[in-house]
């Protein structure tokens, strides 16, 4: 029964962990963007 669970626990460490590297390469590539233009 403990297995289901941690696979939520699991899919939300990656959900929260994709969304933080979305987060970052959107500032990267803003901070790109200006070295560019």
């Amino acid at each position: 029964m403990r297995q289901p669970n941690l696979f939520h626990r699991m899919t939300t460490k990656n959900l929260f962990y994709l969304h933080y590297l979305t987060k970052r390469q959107q500032k990267f590539c803003r901070k790109f963007g200006q070295i560019k233009a």
